[in-house]
């Protein structure tokens, strides 16, 4: 697990009700924020890193295997030709500009990713990339929160007997 108990101890405390997770995604896609969600989203110290690296996740060299992971990693190119590549390089680029603003509480609006006509066909394809990858992985992150949050604690000695079920099968 890429979260250190710390971590997790703070995604319980902070993400254990859908009001705060509704409020942060509704900060992360610019829409208005109550006075009371504001509060629940003004996110200080440890947990704003926790955030932070949920949200935009850097390449953690300390990180346990399997768990280094970065925004770049999860671009589909593979099968794309290198123009239809650049698009999706583009719209990442877009993503990660956003997500560290949105964070960083500069006045970044989500609606610059709207179609617009008087744009050329490759912009217009770019945001619309960027759009959906914000919300999808938005989505995903948020999710992540509320599963984590949820998790419930086990002692050794439940672990040791949930092992001992799991090797019995």
């Amino acid at each position: 697990m890429r979260y250190s108990e710390q971590e997790l101890g703070y995604i319980k405390n902070t993400f254990n009700n859908d009001d705060t997770i509704i409020a942060l995604r509704k900060k992360l896609l610019d829409f208005p924020l109550s006075e009371t969600e504001a509060v629940l989203v003004d996110f200080k110290g440890e947990i704003a890193k926790v955030v932070s690296k949920t949200l935009n996740p850097k390449i953690d060299p300390e990180a346990p295997i399997n768990q280094v992971i970065d925004l770049w990693m999860t671009v589909p190119f593979s099968d794309k030709t290198p123009e239809m590549a650049m698009i999706q390089f583009l719209a990442r680029e877009k993503v990660l500009n956003y997500v560290d603003a949105r964070l960083a509480g500069k006045k970044v609006k989500f609606s610059q990713f709207d179609f617009d006509s008087k744009k050329t066909a490759e912009d217009n394809l770019v945001n619309q990339t960027a759009r959906n990858t914000i919300i999808a992985h938005v989505e995903q992150q948020l999710n992540q929160f509320r599963f984590l949050a949820e998790v419930e604690d086990e002692t050794i000695e439940q672990l040791e007997e949930r092992l001992k079920k799991d090797s019995a099968k």
